[in-house]
């Protein structure tokens, strides 16, 4: 099956802990967004939306 040695896995972790942090902080982002996205909408004030 497939396998990876210890030199591989030494030389793509630095990448992998990259990859990992930036889907971490994607994620926070989008559940930040959320938040603030159905507070705006919550107390019913459409005056700061812009339409185009």
């Amino acid at each position: 099956m497939f396998a990876i040695d210890i030199e591989t896995f030494i030389s793509l972790q630095p990448g992998l802990l990259v990859v990992i942090k930036m889907a971490g902080v994607m994620t926070l982002v989008l559940i930040k967004v959320m938040q603030l996205m159905n507070h705006s909408d919550a107390d019913g004030s459409k005056q700061h939306r812009i339409t185009v």
